[in-house]
């Protein structure tokens, strides 16, 4: 929408540019004042020569262009779904497409599963090394209770020595 395809042309010489075709330095190889519409791209290995001078029909594929860019531009606005694909609205996917994206999506639900599986299993490990370290707490603890009952009785019995 923004380019202005009658006054400016297309370089990818040096990273790639804009140039005026009217410039005096360009004129006679990248204006036609009768086609002022045409699309002027520069030859990388020949500046003075313009490859898109032989372009057929190129008022369409601008139109095409401008009516895809103002469809993208109303989607991104306002998505018409969420899960939808913007793109698709310009270019239906073909069928093949379609089951790629399946194909994908079943990839990446089972790879997420497995994720949540392992998760799992770490969390139940975990918490099945807790209950050992609680029951071995509560050993310790009946252990230590249980020695401490024998030394007092040992005591008043008085066959605990010291």
């Amino acid at each position: 929408i923004d380019f202005n395809y009658c006054l400016v042309g297309i370089s990818v010489r040096n990273g790639g540019y804009y140039f005026p075709k009217g410039a005096k330095e360009r004129r006679d190889n990248f204006w036609q004042e009768a086609k002022p519409f045409m699309l002027a791209v520069e030859n990388p290995s020949d500046p003075t020569g313009n490859v898109g001078s032989s372009s057929y029909r190129i008022s369409l594929v601008q139109r095409a262009f401008e009516s895809s860019f103002k469809v993208l531009l109303a989607h991104v606005s306002d998505p018409p779904e969420p899960t939808k694909s913007i793109l698709a609205t310009i270019i239906p996917p073909t069928v093949e497409m379609t089951e790629r994206a399946a194909k994908i999506r079943s990839k990446r639900k089972m790879a997420t599963s497995k994720k949540r599986s392992a998760s799992d299993n770490h969390t139940i490990s975990r918490s099945k090394q807790i209950q050992n370290d609680k029951y071995q707490l509560n050993v310790y603890d009946r252990d230590s209770k249980y020695q401490q009952y024998d030394r007092e009785n040992k005591r008043r019995n008085g066959s605990f020595r010291r």
